[in-house]
Order: structure tokens, then sequence, then C-alpha cells
């Protein structure tokens, strides 16, 4: 992705450097994917087709020297296996007697019957608004009314019953966008990423949800603002009165690009959403990243950008992912609900039969409602199976020439919804056929006598309707309102505080994509807790509409809105219970938000959290503005929530407290004046809390403002290969401080042979011309790094000849603990003097001269990455790799 200078329009540029590219390489397949021409970013996604030589890097180095381009970045892709939330399960409350449409467009479903007894009580109690303060909110008539929230993600089924039951002006879903079209993105390795896009952003994915895909947005838009209320179903969001417009940027494989996100961050911006919910996570926990960037951008125009930290919980520090990586942008950790509600398939009416049958599926494996069919004379071979049977319910019923665990799977390749098999034994009760772990499909199994029951309410027809049963059960979270272990800890690679804030995201009952599986669904994402500080958030913007609180418009002048209402949230926010893991400010940033406190508390502080970095790098004071806006006098005591770590507070009488009168301020200066030197791990976190005087005002509630930092010297980062994670500790006895991983980097010749001897012939451009091979330079990080250098060196004189390759910029590590490898091939040249990275570069700027490298050597490099808040002037501050020999003819 190329930017373009602020003042210009992108469409002439882009089609300028496009004309230029292809008159210099006229045979490259060469295109314009994406145009971005919005005040905030005006640039362009140029896809190069694949070439079996170093036509890209020629490419890249004409686009670096254009005056059109102001910067060039890498698109990074997102995977499923990226977001796929931690654990789910999918019910349907009603009778699905018929297929729905599988796309209808602004169209209102008729109402839905269901099997379910009415227990409004148990759908009521599944929901957190009472751990949050909503429910106080809703009970006061304030439900987010007329706030536009954008929700960008793979589309919302806005034809659900509790999401409007339809598309565009006066519905739920009033705006938005479906930047990929068909179902997913079409990848052709010669000519890149194929869209269709189009004006209808409706989620198409109840095909592919069988096997783990699609249905987020949906998800997020039953958190956020999702509301039906009948005779036998309760569902109410955060913020049922908002306005959702959905922006879908992901097929329903999961795949997206970060120019789409970007794209849709900014069309959500120009459609005057007030608050944007990006479901993504990219891993890279670096504020400079492209996506974190324009949504940093956002953030500065007034606008309130809302992301999931991310999921990798599993690991330990910096392990939340972009945008919520970016400056101004919340982040948001998840917090476990206290209630799950269950449905748990039991029995199944057929027609033509006046009895129930009872089935038995595993534990939370919800079976459908629909058409059954027998599906053919032997499912045991797939060419026998009917070809009508995709979208259906199948019934083996008797035994054949295979198991029937073969059967199952033939039947899942043909697209049924749902396999009942009847046990083989005529003396047996139903068996519980648990293979739904491999088919992804639920699969129930029913007596031998019930199979025959069933064949014979078939009757000569070629389908029956069946309808499935359920218990509905609410059982109670052993770890509810605490940290999911899913949820991504902070900080940032620049140690900036995040996450900033939690909202519920662990077991949440939202709407899902309704087809065979059902209606509703509980899922666990931080995507989920985004969504539900979004609707939060929404309710805080409806009562500063409404001029409720003492917080008004007119006293925001001196801070954005943005800014002002997180720390609002984080001052008010329940830090959870102490014997929680993930207690610390690195797992929950502030807690969870109090909606109600926010908004009619009158005392403020700024900053609401704060990063003190490393000892050695960071900033030991940081000053704290108290505010009261309200009409009596405010009277705090400060106490300190860790320990081990001790401030020096100026301003401040620890004797008598402080005292703010009405309309005014203070200001203090919290300095973090020493520690234990056996601090375990060098992080230190906890909440400087703020006492409230109840008996000066007794509605006040007290304030806790969370730190982070890190004793010592952070460029002390390592790798425990042991617990498999990122780790700071100031005992060098116990760290392996190589910045990569071990056996690289890694060097392959002309031949891609790696190159393992001393005076290896590396490059021969004789066989160049005949193989189009380059030598190429791969690498992988165990540690995060801003900056990586190719020094190329004569090995007679040891003396620098220049750069190989461009310095590499802001390189992430694998969340996952896999390697992730960065290659460049290499063109047997070098840059004479010190390339810019692509963050120092304006137009005017143009990258110095490359050149050929002599035939010959012996030759070297020296391959090296800077230390966390490194010094670049400073060699011990840099990890180094030295190559062996190489000689070039």
């Amino acid at each position: 992705m190329v930017e373009f200078a602020g003042s210009s329009d992108a469409h002439h540029d882009s089609k300028l450097l496009l004309d230029h590219l292809k008159s210099k390489f006229p045979n490259a397949k060469l295109s314009i994917a994406r145009v971005l021409d919005y005040d905030l970013m005006r640039g362009a996604t140029i896809q190069m087709g694949a070439t079996k030589d170093d036509l890209h890097g020629k490419i890249l180095e004409t686009i670096n020297h254009s005056s059109l381009v102001t910067g060039v970045y890498p698109i990074h892709v997102l995977t499923q296996k990226q977001r796929k939330a931690s654990t789910t399960s999918t019910y349907s409350l009603a009778d699905n007697d018929s297929p729905q449409p599988r796309k209808i467009r602004r169209v209102r479903r008729a109402p839905i019957k269901t099997t379910v007894p009415k227990d409004l009580e148990k759908m009521r109690q599944v929901l957190p608004h009472y751990l949050t303060q909503v429910d106080t909110l809703h009970q006061q008539g304030n439900t987010g009314q007329g706030i536009h929230i954008a929700i960008i993600s793979d589309g919302v089924d806005y034809n659900h019953p509790a999401l409007g039951g339809g598309f565009g002006p006066g519905f739920k879903v009033f705006d938005g966008w479906d930047f990929v079209g068909a179902p997913s993105l079409d990848v052709d390795i010669w000519n890149g990423i194929i869209s269709f896009p189009d004006n209808d952003p409706l989620d198409e994915c109840s095909e592919y949800f069988q096997n783990g895909y699609g249905g987020y947005g949906t998800q997020v838009a039953g958190v956020i603002g999702g509301y039906l209320n009948t005779e036998t179903e309760y569902f109410q969001g955060a913020a049922p009165g908002a306005n959702l417009s959905s922006w879908r940027v992901m097929g329903c494989d999961g795949l997206t690009y970060e120019d789409i996100v970007i794209d849709a961050m900014n069309r959500a911006y120009v459609s005057g959403a007030q608050i944007i919910v990006v479901d993504v996570y990219f891993d890279g926990a670096w504020s400079e990243r492209p996506v974190a960037v324009a949504a940093e951008k956002i953030v500065n125009e007034g606008r309130i950008v809302i992301a999931g930290a991310g999921l990798n919980g599993d690991n330990t520090i910096f392990g939340v992912t972009s945008p919520s990586s970016g400056k101004g942008v919340v982040s948001v950790a998840s917090v476990d609900n206290q209630y799950n509600i269950e449905a748990l398939s039991t029995s199944v009416s057929v027609e033509g039969l006046s009895h129930t049958i009872g089935i038995l599926s595993p534990k939370n494996v919800h079976f459908p409602s629909g058409e059954l069919v027998i599906p053919g004379s032997d499912a045991c071979q797939p060419h026998l199976i009917d070809s009508n049977i995709k979208g259906k319910i199948a019934i083996i019923p008797f035994s054949s020439s295979c198991p029937y665990t073969e059967q199952v799977y033939n039947l899942k390749e043909e697209g049924v919804i749902g396999i009942i098999v009847a046990n083989q034994e005529k003396s047996e009760g139903p068996f519980n056929p648990s293979i739904e772990q491999f088919v992804n499909i639920p699969v129930a199994g029913i007596t031998y006598a019930d199979g025959t029951n069933i064949v014979n309410a078939f009757n000569g027809l070629t389908s029956v309707p069946i309808i499935t049963h359920f218990t509905i059960e609410s059982n109670i979270i052993d770890t509810f309102n605490s940290v999911s272990e899913f949820s991504s800890h902070g900080p940032s690679y620049e140690f900036d505080f995040k996450p900033n804030i939690a909202g519920i995201g662990g077991h949440v009952y939202t709407t899902a994509v309704p087809h065979h599986n059902g209606l509703w669904r509980t899922g666990s994402s931080t995507s989920l807790a985004a969504a539900y500080v979004a609707g939060c958030f929404a309710l805080y913007l409806k009562a500063l509409e409404d001029k409720i609180g003492y917080v008004q418009p007119e006293l925001l002048r001196q801070q954005s809105l943005p800014e002002f209402v997180l720390e609002q949230f984080q001052n008010y926010a329940n830090i959870g219970r102490p014997s929680d893991p993930y207690y610390t400010p690195f797992h929950q940033g502030a807690g969870l938000v109090q909606v109600n406190d926010a908004i009619l508390q009158t005392t403020h502080i700024s900053p609401g959290a704060i990063s003190f970095n490393d000892t050695v790098h960071g900033i030991r004071k940081h000053s704290v503005t108290i505010s009261n806006y309200g009409t009596s006098v405010a009277h705090y005591k400060i106490v300190n929530s860790n320990s081990h770590v001790v401030f020096e507070i100026s301003n401040y009488d620890f004797d008598n407290g402080i005292t703010i009168h009405p309309h005014k301020s203070k200001t203090i200066d919290i300095e973090l004046e020493k520690h234990e030197e056996n601090y375990n791990s060098g992080m230190f976190s906890g909440f400087i809390t703020f006492i409230s005087n109840k008996k000066l005002q007794p509605s006040s509630k007290d304030i806790n403002v969370p730190y982070i930092g890190m004793f010592g010297n952070a460029r002390n980062v390592y790798y425990d290969i042991t617990r498999k994670g990122l780790f700071l500790s100031n005992d060098p006895e116990n760290m392996n401080t190589n910045m990569f991983t071990e056996g690289y980097p890694i060097l392959f010749n002309h031949r891609g042979d790696k190159v393992q001897q001393d005076n290896t012939l590396l490059y021969n451009r004789k066989a160049y011309n005949s193989s189009k091979v380059l030598p190429m330079i791969e690498i992988s990080l165990s540690v995060p790094t801003i900056r990586v250098e190719y020094l190329l060196y004569n090995s007679n004189n040891n003396q620098m000849i220049g750069h190989a390759l461009q310095p590499k910029s802001y390189l992430q590590i694998s969340t996952k603990r896999k390697n992730e490898t960065f290659s460049n091939y290499w063109d047997v040249r070098y840059y004479v003097s010190d390339p810019p990275t692509k963050e120092q570069r304006v137009s005017s700027l143009q990258l110095p001269r490359r050149v050929d490298l002599d035939a010959g050597g012996p030759y070297h490099f020296i391959i090296r990455a800077l230390r966390l808040y490194g010094d670049p002037n400073n060699i011990d501050d840099w990890d180094v790799w030295l190559s062996n020999t190489f000689r070039i003819v």
C-alpha cells in the first residue's frame, strides 16, 4: 500500500503511478486493487502478480523513488485462525420448520414460534447488564437512542428478528457496504485479490458456519444493539436503541487484508459514525502499524474507535493486537459473564408420528430442526447419495456395508446439516455417537425401534419435517467477573498502557446467523467485549446529549471527547477480585466498565492510566489532575495497592488528604521513588486509589488510577523457551537475549541451497541467467524490534560497504509462538549510504544510490536487530549476527 500527499487526488496519483510502472515494467501484471481517497487517508493498494525473478524488488524500488509517494507499507493478511473466538455453543429457541432464504433484503420475518417452555427469567439472567450497571440505564429509559455505531467485521445478518428484520433507512442496521461481495475473497497467485463489492453488507456465511466460520459481525451487533421481547423469548443488547451500520471486510473464510479494513474505517468515519467497533485482530502490538495509524487519525478527529485486545491470553506480555494498539484507540480486555445458558437437545418431533423421539448428542451440541431425508440406497458409496441432500438432515437407520462413522463423513461432505444415527442393536437404547469434533455438524443417536418408526413415517415421501425440542439450563460460571483466560495481555511494544479497559466478553449470549444451528449463540472473544464497551459508551454519549449527569459538553473543551470518555470510564471501572490471577492492569486495563457511575460521578482524574515504561528509559514522574465538576466539596485520601512500589506524591497532605472545591481542579505529581531489588521478573503494576470522603459526598465513589511499568532495563526482554513466552528480567543468567530465533538468519544461494560453509559461492551471474533464482536472506525474531539492518562488509579489511537491503521497521513476533519468517531476495546490489526506513521517507527525499556489487570477495553480512528501547547509536543495544563469508562470480 502506498500513501500519497494529504492534499492530492488519490485516484489521479494512483493512475499516474500505475502508468509509470507499466511503462517501465511492461511484462509485469500490475493493477490498482484499492484507492483510498479520504481526507484522513489518501493512498492506493498496488497489486503485483507472481514473478519468477527479482521483478518485485525492482518495482518496489521504483515506487520508493516516486515523488508522488510519501509512504510504502506492506499489506498484512488476517486469517480465520487469528480471529477465532475461544469457546462457543449455538442453538435455536424456535421451530425452524421451514428453511430460511439465504439472502433476504429489507424484508421482515414472520413471528417466530418456539418449542421451548416459557422461561424468560433464565434468558434475562444470562444477560450481563447487572455487572456493568447497564440495567440501571435501561430502567431509566436510556438505550443509546440515535447513537450511530459502525461495525467492521464479516457483515451482519440484519434479517435476524433481534436486529431489526431488514436493512436501510428506518431499520436498525441502516447503512453499510460490502467490501468483499462474494462469500469470500478470491486470491489468485498471478492476479492478486479479486472481490466483488456491493452495497449490501449481509452476513452470508450460514453455509460456512457449520465449520466454525462466519457470524462474528452478527454476534457483535447483538451485543451492542440487539433487542427481542416476545412471550417466549427475551434478549437485549447493551444499547438496543443505537443505530447500526455494517461494513463487511471479511469473507466467510475469515480472510481479509489490512487495506480493506483501513478503507472500511474511513467509510464508517465519513458516514458519521460516532463509535467505530473494529472486529479484527492483526498480530503485532506496534502503534505504527498502518491499521493502527488509520484508527488513530479517526480518534484525533473526535470519533471513538474500539477494538478487542486480542485472543493471545495463552502468551505472556505484548500480546495485544492491532488496531487496538493504536494511540487513542480503546483496547478492550474480556471479563467472564456470571451465567451461561445452555439449550440441550432432548427430543425431536417427526411429522407422521404421534410421539416424540428421545435423542442423545454430546454436550453443547444442539441439534437442528429441518427436513429429514433418507440419504439414498447406500451412504457408504458417495455416488449413491441423493444429490438434493444438501441443507437437510439425514438419518442412518440400519446397518450397512461400512461403519456409521464412514457414512457420517460421506454425508457431511455432501452438505447435510445434521445426522441421526439409529442404534444397530435392537435390544439396546439410544447411544451417543460422539463424532462431532471431527465433522463439525450435529450428530444424534436414537434407538433401533425409533429408527424403524421414523423410516415408516416417510410412507413414500422423499422428506419429512422434524422439530427439535430443548431444555433450557443456566449455570453459574466459576470465573465470573474475572479476566477471560483467552484475553490478550499488555502492554504495547512501546509500553503504552494496553488494554485500556474491560467489557463482558466471556460466555456472552448473543445473536447468531439464523440457519440450521439457530438464532442464538454463546460466544467468547475480546471483540464481544469491545462490542459491549461500545454499547456502554453509546449510553454515555446519549446521557451527554440529553444533559444527564454532571459532565456536560461545554466542560470537554480542554480534552478531546474520546480521551475524556475513556478516562471517565477508567476512573470508575470495577477492578475485580485480587484473587483473580489476571487481576493486574496488564490483563484487565483499568477494570470492568461501570456506565452509571461514569455518567453520574462528578470527579474526573486525568490521565486515567499511567505507564512508567521501564525505570531506565521511562518517565518516573507523572502529573495527575483531579477536577471536581460537582456542586459540593470533594475530598480524597490516596493509597497504593502494590506494596512493592513506592511513590512520592507532591502537593498532597498524607495526613489530611486532598480537597477539591466545586468547579476547581488540583494537580499532583506522582513520582516512582524506589523498589525492592528482587521484585519478581521486573514487571510491576497496581492501582492508585483515591478514597472518597463519604461524609462530604455520600454518593461519591472511589477512583482507581491503574499504572504499569518495569523495574530495570526493558532491553533485557528475552524469550523463555521453557515457558514459551516473552519475559523481562534483570537476571542475565536466566535470559536468552538473542533477538533472532535459534537457527536464524539463514542465507540461500543462487541455487536455493542453504549456505553452510565458509567462503561459499553465493551468487553466479551465469547460473542466474538460466535459473532466475537470486540469493535470499531469511530472518526470524524471538523478540519484537523497531529496526533490522542488513549490512554488507568486505571480509578482507572488515570495512562496511553499504546496506544490502533496506532496513525493516516495526517487526513483531508470532503471537502463537510459531516461527514467523521474513524473507528477501538479494539482487547483489547495495545502497552506498544509509537508506531511510519507510517511515522516515517523504516525497522530497529520494533513496540513496544503489549499485552492483563487484565480482570476487570474500564478503560477509552483519544482520543486526535493535533491542526494545535501544539506542541506535549504541552498539551494545544491537543484537548482531555474522554470516559466513561468500564470493560473487
